[in-house]
């Protein structure tokens, strides 16, 4: 049990804003790629000015730092605020999607003026444009991982404020390839630590960094008594999109858990979309035309109700004298699901107080 530290002192005085979220990939038996996740907060975005934002191919952007430059792409997505610059997730037209969530590690950068490893000076990308930023300007993952070599995530302006840049990213291509961007390493803070190819199992959260929840994953797997002797679903045999996942731990977890996870921390929503996804062979038994009502059914497993804060809350702390207490508790729910079908570049979105489903397409806005 960890004790508490400075990001959940921000988090007691109101300074950070406790979101959520969850996302996951799944392919279909034809191996389309598909790309879902909610977004968790503690009030409508909506009266931020949220909503579908559409930024034209060859359009300027004038990004928070820099000159801007002209949009190589169409992009369709998921607005923060009225700011089409701050999207919380999106997809361009040569079919790459990606999104942020919260990382509470997450780190911008330190006024070093150093350089990048080729001479070049870093490229500054506030942390709430960076979703905008990668879909205006790349059309692949090979092309993201190359960007984000050289490029240093920066803290938020809201307000009169700066909130510090606790946000990762995820993205997904047309081919189903897979990358995670988190800046979360205190002596480089800013610089992103990349995961791709095997490491990425095609599930992300929030805290702890991605490296850790596997690590989680992996005790979970380990201490398991509802997958022990599971017929034809071996522990070891579980897999994601065929990945596997090495039982070597460099550390050991945070926590232990031997049955499957039911509240709303970050920490559970990982490992029950995890063992939902792996269970579920990661789409590939659906046919096109079923998975995305069997991809919500998943969804809907960490899918927020409006709790009052009983079960969302960021992690457990030992306090004072070892009291036992919840960090991050606050009221919250599930204010949209949405799906990217990247090879149909269609967009489905649905809010909190809807039954319907809204469908946005590239080709027809």
């Amino acid at each position: 049990m960890k004790k508490s530290g400075v990001w959940e002192e921000e988090i007691k005085k109101k300074k950070i804003l406790p979101g959520g979220c969850s996302l996951m990939t799944l392919r279909s038996k034809e191996g389309n790629p598909y790309w879902f996740r909610t977004c968790d907060i503690t009030f409508d975005l909506r009266r931020e000015g949220a909503g579908k934002g559409i930024i034209k191919k060859g359009e300027l952007i004038e990004f928070e730092k820099g000159k801007g430059f002209e949009s190589r792409y169409e992009i369709l997505g998921i607005s923060y605020c009225s700011k089409t610059t701050w999207l919380l997730d999106g997809m361009n037209e040569a079919g790459l999607c990606g999104g942020l969530l919260m990382l509470p590690e997450g780190l911008g950068k330190s006024d070093n003026g150093k350089e990048a490893d080729d001479g070049e000076r870093w490229e500054e990308v506030m942390a709430m444009e960076a979703v905008t930023y990668f879909l205006a300007s790349c059309k692949n993952i090979e092309e993201i991982i190359s960007r984000a070599k050289i490029v240093e995530i920066t803290n938020i302006p809201y307000g009169e404020e700066i909130l510090p840049a606790t946000v990762h990213y995820h993205f997904m291509d047309g081919s189903g390839k897979e990358v995670i961007l988190e800046a979360a390493d205190p002596g480089c803070p800013g610089r992103f630590r990349i995961y791709q190819g095997e490491e990425v199992l095609g599930i992300m959260t929030n805290s702890p960094t991605y490296d850790l929840q596997k690590e989680n994953l992996v005790t979970f797997l380990q201490a398991s008594v509802e997958l022990r002797g599971l017929s034809g679903e071996e522990r070891e045999g579980l897999t994601w999109d065929g990945k596997g996942i090495s039982d070597n731990r460099g550390r050991k977890a945070e926590e232990e858990n031997r049955f499957f996870p039911g509240s709303y921390t970050s920490r559970d929503r990982f490992l029950r979309l995890a063992l939902l996804k792996a269970l579920n062979y990661s789409g590939n038994h659906w046919s096109k035309e079923e998975i995305l009502a069997r991809g919500i059914s998943l969804m809907n497993t960490v899918r927020e109700p409006d709790n009052r804060g009983i079960l969302h809350y960021r992690g457990i702390v030992a306090g004072e004298e070892g009291k036992i207490e919840t960090v991050g508790r606050e009221d919250s729910k599930t204010y949209y699901l949405v799906i990217y079908d990247v090879r149909e570049k269609t967009c489905f979105l649905q809010w909190f107080d809807e039954l319907e489903w809204t469908c946005y397409t590239l080709r027809n806005n």
